[in-house]
């Protein structure tokens, strides 16, 4: 039998299967993950009848045949990425975020995390009471949290995981009150119950995936806390217990403690991971205008993330990078793209992000740019062309190349040149810069006898390939937001006559004519456009700094980080906590007082 044919058969089966599969919700066997657009098509088929991986994969190798296909790939498709399939079919840069950016990281979740453990509802905790045999029973309630802080917060990255999570010296004051009685002495007071700092640690497991909407999302696989010894202060308000003899029994007493303030801390750091670091990555937002003149003013560039895969030394982050039109979204580059790097580009270990772009997008900006009429019309008439005694546009300068024009009978007239890109521009990347070919037509007008200001009487065209060079730099490297500046640069056309209505031009002496024109005013005319250049994408106190830019056959933004979280921690936990966190040196108070 066919091999087509024998897959045609399985995939009949594995439909049946499917269908059968969803009606006893029973699936079983195990596969590989592929790649390839056959992917789709099964991650649609199983997001539809909503069943398990393992038969989705199933369909998949079926679909893809043996031997055929991309290579398999051994690490399982992360958990959102039947989600985000239909969004993510095109996929246009890749980031690599290295460990100097997790170090920084690292820096300011510590904030977080003190934040955390300040706001932890304490009356979460459950009343606490028990028996020291031959001396009593205790109890414990009303706890409150006094102080927080934590000495240090590193991340690293867990191999095919996600991110591994160390938090060092957790200082933690806890404040209860509690009430001890026996058939002798009875009392009640405060106690408040402090972490040993350097040996109190936490250690989390967390996995990194992908919203259906690309926000990253996290989630807490595996959180350990080590509370140390604890140390308890007794303050007796009532009754005849002697404050002595109970800080005497406090360590005995604390140890029924450290499973209560274990499990706290595990809660918050938990809370932590999978609640308020969630909400402040899909708080951010993904999709930035372009900032583009008309008539291209209505541009976005969606940053979303389409998938997360780690390693030991960095991890991979696949972004959409779609630029679209809002007034017209069903507007989509119709190519699809090329394959995006696989290994970090070279010098990813001096900055804390990297991201590699193919041409691909580039091509599709243009697309979309050329689709929203920026490179309609750049018309060049006499306000645009500076002083010169040598060469004016009208007719009468122009008569050596049209000899209609060199008639005495012939009134001189102005002469306007407008310039058209007639398909969307396409690039290459090589040495350091992105070489550009196009299309142009070049129509010549002159004004009316009647009207001197109407130049709608058309006098010939031309068309001519473009080739051009697009270099890129960065503003305010050392201070200030920094923008990205585009220059166009060693335009080179070479005309031919495509229509006229005078008759005769003789377009060898047009060319130095109409190039110095376009080199000198019509690009001018674009570089000025674009002088302001793209600012550095910037989110919710999240910005990007000490920007770079190379180009090898990618394009490769190399960049650090800057966050102020304080907007979120106090949007969050509330101005009381925001001023704990934030108070010099870093020893986070509530505003409870002890009580004496």
């Amino acid at each position: 039998m066919a091999p087509a044919v024998q897959r045609s058969m399985r995939i009949s089966l594995l439909v049946a299967a499917l269908l059968q599969c969803r009606a006893d919700n029973v699936c079983q066997g195990e596969t590989r993950a592929t790649g390839g657009p056959e992917v789709a098509v099964a991650d649609e088929v199983a997001s539809l009848l909503q069943v398990a991986r393992p038969l989705r994969q199933e369909v998949t190798a079926a679909l893809l045949g043996e031997g055929e296909g991309r290579a398999l790939d051994d690490t399982p498709p992360p958990i959102g990425a039947a989600n985000a399939s239909s969004r993510c079919s095109k996929v246009g840069a890749r980031a690599w975020v290295t460990q100097r950016g997790l170090d920084y990281a690292g820096t300011e979740l510590k904030k977080v995390v003190t934040a955390e453990l300040l706001n932890k509802a304490t009356s979460s905790i459950s009343p606490t009471s028990g028996n020291i045999f031959l001396v009593g029973d205790y109890s414990f309630n009303n706890f409150t949290v006094m102080s927080a802080n934590v000495t240090d917060t590193k991340l690293g990255f867990l191999d095919g995981q996600g991110l591994d999570i160390q938090v060092q010296g957790i200082q933690l004051a806890i404040k209860a009150d509690f009430k001890f009685e026996s058939w002798l002495i009875h009392g009640r007071g405060t106690v408040v119950i402090t972490t040993n700092s350097p040996a109190s640690s936490a250690s989390l497991s967390v996995a990194v995936d992908v919203t259906p909407m690309g926000a990253p999302e996290l989630k807490a696989l595996k959180v350990s806390v080590a509370t140390g010894d604890l140390k308890s202060t007794f303050a007796v308000t009532s009754g005849s217990l002697s404050a002595w003899l109970l800080n005497s029994l406090s360590g005995l007493i604390t140890s029924f403690m450290a499973p209560v303030l274990k499990k706290q801390a595990e809660d918050a750091l938990t809370q932590m991971v999978n609640v308020d670091l969630n909400n402040m990555l899909s708080s951010q937002s993904f999709e930035l205008p372009v900032p583009m003149p008309a008539p291209a003013g209505n541009l976005t560039i969606d940053l979303g993330l389409c998938r997360v895969r780690t390693s030991k030394d960095y991890m991979a982050v696949d972004i959409r990078g779609l630029i679209s039109d809002v007034t017209r979204p069903s507007l989509l580059y119709p190519v699809q793209p090329i394959p995006l790097p696989e290994v970090p580009p070279k010098g990813l270990d001096n900055s804390m992000v990297a991201v590699s772009v193919t041409k691909w997008i580039v091509n599709s900006g243009l697309w979309i740019f050329h689709q929203a009429g920026l490179f309609k019309n750049y018309s060049v008439g006499p306000e645009q062309i500076p002083a010169n005694p040598l060469f004016s546009m009208t007719t009468k300068a122009w008569g050596h190349a049209v000899p209609a024009w060199k008639s005495r009978w012939y009134w001189s007239r102005d002469i306007t040149v407008s310039s058209f890109v007639l398909e969307p521009p396409t690039v290459n990347l090589s040495h350091g810069k992105f070489a550009i070919n196009a299309n142009t037509r070049y129509v010549v007008n002159t004004t009316d006898l009647k009207n001197r200001s109407d130049f709608s009487v058309f006098a010939f065209s031309l068309k001519s390939p473009l080739k051009a060079e697009v270099s890129f730099g960065v503003t305010n490297m050392t201070a200030g937001p920094q923008n990205i500046t585009i220059n166009l640069e060693n335009l080179q056309l070479n005309f031919n006559l495509e229509k006229s209505a005078v008759g005769l031009v003789a377009v060898p002496l047009i060319n130095p004519l109409l190039s110095w024109i376009s080199s000198g005013v019509i690009v001018p005319m674009i570089n000025s456009a674009l002088a302001e250049g793209i600012p550095v994408a910037s989110t919710n106190g999240i910005d990007l700094t000490n920007v770079a830019v190379g180009i090898t056959d990618t394009m490769n933004f190399y960049a650090d980080s800057k966050a102020d979280l304080s907007a979120f921690i106090t949007s969050r936990f509330g101005a009381a906590v925001a001023t704990a966190v934030s108070a010099t040196p870093m020893v986070a108070t509530a505003v409870v007082a002890p009580s004496p």
